[in-house]
């Protein structure tokens, strides 16, 4: 285990990108500053919402700009708020039991659920947008379908409000938290049937993996522990925060890596950072005695940085280590961090400072609204910055750097064994390894060694049409024997066969050369029929005076009863045969003695038709 002593490695605002800047207003008598916040995960928004005594307004800025563009108010305090995955819609649960579901894009409220009259503590979205899940005062849940908005179930199963709301990363089940003082409990769900599958106690903190078939809890007592979704089995107790309350719980994307945080439990400061490898529940580092660093901590959007943030700095630290990459000094009185899309919100400390004395005069009676209208108006507008981390987060490290560029190096060793296979002709091995390294770089972002990569796919895929356009070509000589030998089913079957492999790899004059052949040996199959059923006809013209049209099929083996009355029709037009043929019964009547007189002609023609071998190549 690893202590890491924080350093100084300082950086100030003007480094990071600011995404835009808020002129807020002092609008008596709601505070300068809103008591909950959102930016939109297009970056394009900013939501803001403040409770005065008995009311509440939510506000939306373009974030471009800097301008109101919608403007939202209800007489009820804000309890809980969400905004979808979609960033589309904004869902707000109010102290009088009422959720408001606004459309963000034309601002407006499309809907009002009035169910219930206690207070909403909670709220969530359903990452798939089908259901909303809120949490109330007494410790009630309810679900709505959020495309019809009914009310589908109310569920029992905490003693006092419902704090928290954790959705699996498909929806169907989700985690209820009540932290009130006598209770700590988290009860897991079934999002659709409303039932209640297991129930955890003493927990203080609970997140689901990112394949969602489990469950990570923290302790009121210090102790992690990994249960399967379904069942609650615990499959893994990881142990190492003593008795502290665990704080936070944070899993990388890609489920490796689980960051916990804890708080000292005398005066509730966050006392450690853990970094643990989930699979073995071993511990990877710990980062000790942090009460003057952090507030609290999360892992970056892209799951390379811890982030640990209090009122005045940021740190950045590598997840693979530990170590501090930077610290962001903030002079003012609020930073928020959104880990969603890494940003920071930052206000000034003395402009909300007075803007708040003012209210607190005015709500003790000191004041009058009419003096504290005054008093506010004369105070400056206060502002709101909204900066990116994502440049912070993206610097690296001279030890990550020195570790990429070994990395690299492996790869393109690798590269130069598989340049050397393809030059064995080993193409296919060649290309399954060239696709397996691609991967593996394009997830590390190794963008030059993907061009380098790409170029020997290339070449590689090159090599294997070229291989495959020989065998194709090698192929059409065998099957223009197979058509000499008559063997037209066997011919046309392996042409389009073929026809179909050159399709998909756009060999554009081999298809031209099958397609001619196709027809070639389609026309030379017809014809090769047709003197059949020609034959056979002559034979039964000379013994039979009526026969059926199915009689003449089963003897010439087809099945195209058309065709053979095409031939039969065409026969009599041309006076092959003498005879008649009557279309209701598909039978033919024979003038058996003329055909005797000709028949000696027609089968000379026949005969002479079979020496020569007519219409064969």
């Amino acid at each position: 285990m690893n202590e890491i002593i924080l350093n100084k490695n300082e950086l100030i605002l003007k480094d990071l990108k600011l995404l835009g800047s808020l002129f807020i207003k002092s609008d008596f008598p709601y505070s300068s500053i809103p008591n909950f916040f959102w930016v939109t995960p297009d970056k394009k928004s900013f939501i803001g919402g403040y409770n005065n005594l008995k009311e509440s307004i939510v506000k939306v800025w373009e974030l471009k700009t800097g301008k109101i563009i919608h403007t939202f108010m209800e007489n009820s305090k804000i309890g809980a708020t969400q905004i979808s995955n979609d960033g589309k819609f904004l869902v707000i649960g109010y102290r009088n039991g009422k959720i408001n579901i606004y459309e963000l894009k034309i601002g407006k409220l499309i809907h009002t659920l009035k169910d219930y009259n206690q207070t909403v503590r909670s709220i969530e979205i359903s990452p798939d947008i089908k259901y909303i899940v809120a949490g109330y005062d007494d410790g009630s849940i309810i679900i709505w379908d959020f495309l019809t908005k009914k009310h589908i179930y109310t569920l029992k199963g905490h003693k006092e409000e419902v704090n928290i709301i954790t959705f699996s990363p498909n929806g169907e089940y989700f985690i209820s938290f009540s932290l009130a003082s006598g209770d700590f409990i988290a009860n897991v769900w079934e999002t659709m049937t409303g039932r209640l599958i297991h129930f955890i106690e003493s927990i203080s903190s609970a997140i689901f993996t990112p394949d969602g078939n489990y469950i990570i809890t923290g302790s009121i007592k210090g102790i992690i522990k990994i249960r399967e979704l379904i069942t609650g089995e615990i499959i893994q107790t990881i142990k190492g925060h003593e008795d502290n309350l665990i704080f936070s719980l944070s899993i990388t994307s890609d489920g490796e890596n689980l960051i916990s945080s804890d708080l000292d439990g005398e005066d509730f400061k966050l006392e450690t950072v853990k970094n643990w490898e989930l699979k073995t529940g071993n511990l990877i580092y710990s980062i000790n005695d942090i009460k003057n660093e952090y507030g609290s901590v999360g892992i970056s959007a892209d799951g390379k940085n811890i982030i640990g943030y209090d009122k005045d700095k940021i740190n950045l630290l590598d997840i693979n280590n530990g170590q501090l990459i930077s610290t962001i000094q903030i002079s003012v009185s609020y930073c928020g961090i959104n880990g969603i899309n890494d940003l920071i919100m930052t206000w000034d400390k003395d402009i909300q400072r007075e803007n708040e004395e003012i209210r607190y005069k005015y709500w003790q009676g000191k004041i009058s609204s009419k003096k504290a209208f005054k008093e506010l108006k004369a105070l400056e507008l206060n502002q709101i910055f909204i900066w990116d981390l994502s440049y912070i987060i993206r610097k690296e490290n001279a030890k990550e750097r020195e570790r990429l560029e070994s990395f690299q190096k492996e790869i393109r060793e690798k590269l130069i064994s598989i340049s050397q296979l393809l030059k064995k002709n080993k193409i296919i091995e060649s290309i399954k390894e060239l696709e397996k390294y691609k991967k593996i770089t394009k997830k590390k972002k190794f963008y030059t060694l993907i061009k380098e990569i790409d170029s020997l796919l290339i070449e590689a895929k090159d090599s294997l049409r070229k291989e495959k356009q020989e065998n194709i070509k090698t192929e059409l000589i065998k099957i223009k024997i197979l058509l000499d030998e008559r063997r037209f089913n066997e011919s046309i079957k392996k042409l389009e066969e073929y026809k179909s492999i050159a399709e998909r790899e756009n060999f554009q004059p081999l298809i031209n050369e099958m397609d001619s052949l196709i027809l070639e040996a389609k026309y030379l199959f017809k014809e090769f029929k047709i003197k059949k059923i020609k034959k056979t006809i002559l034979d039964f013209s000379i013994r039979f005076t009526r026969l059926q049209i199915n009689e003449i099929a089963e003897k010439c083996g087809t099945k195209d009863e058309q065709m053979i009355i095409d031939v039969v029709t065409g026969m009599i037009e041309n006076k092959e045969i003498y005879a008649e043929y009557f279309s209701s019964s598909k039978a033919i009547a024979f003038d058996q003695q003329a055909n005797i007189d000709e028949i000696d002609k027609l089968m000379e023609a026949y005969k002479d038709w079979e020496e020569k071998k007519v219409g064969k190549k």
